[in-house]
C-alpha cells in the first residue's frame, strides 16, 4: 500500500491538478471531513477539459477554469477494498473493474492508503526472495 496524496471537494480542479504534478501522482483521493467522497485521476481531467477549438470556446463561456471545482469532475462512485483483504482479492477487484489504483478505506470510511498496480510489481519482485516459482506462460 502506498500512501495517498488528498484533496478537498472544494478547492479548484487546476490547483488539483497542479498538485497531481508536483507530487507525479496520478490520482488524488478526494477528502470531506476526513471521509473519502471521490476520486479524481488524469482521466476524470481528460472528459472534463474541451477537446477542440469550438468546444474550448463554448465551455470557456459556459464556466471559466477558475470556478470549476474537484467535486465537479472528480469519480464520485469509488471502488475500495478492506485493509484486511488479501493482495489477490485486491488484485481481482482491479482487474474487474479496470483500475490502477484501489483505495485502502477502513470501516468508518477513513483512508487508510492506496494499493496501486505498482504495489503489485513491486510484490512480485519482492516474491522472489521466498523462491515463488511463477512463470510469465502461466500467468497468462
Amino acid at each position: 500500500m502506498s500512501p495517498a496524496e488528498t484533496v478537498s471537494p472544494d478547492i479548484p480542479f487546476r490547483r488539483a491538478l497542479a498538485q497531481m504534478k508536483q507530487r507525479a501522482v496520478h490520482c488524488l483521493a478526494v477528502l470531506d471531513q476526513g471521509r473519502l467522497v471521490g476520486i479524481l485521476t488524469l482521466g476524470d481531467i481528460r472528459h472534463a477539459t474541451p477537446s477542440d477549438e469550438v468546444t474550448r470556446q463554448i465551455w470557456t463561456v459556459n464556466r471559466t477554469w477558475e470556478k470549476v471545482t474537484v467535486a465537479r469532475i472528480m469519480s464520485h462512485v469509488v471502488i475500495t477494498v478492506d485493509p484486511r483483504a488479501d493482495v489477490f482479492h485486491a488484485v481481482e477487484i482491479m482487474l474487474e473493474h479496470g483500475i490502477s489504483r484501489l483505495p485502502v478505506v477502513d470501516r468508518e470510511g477513513r483512508l487508510l492508503g492506496i494499493f496501486t498496480s505498482e504495489d503489485v510489481y513491486r510484490l512480485l519482485a519482492e516474491s522472489r526472495e521466498t523462491n515463488l516459482d511463477l512463470d510469465v506462460l502461466t500467468a497468462v
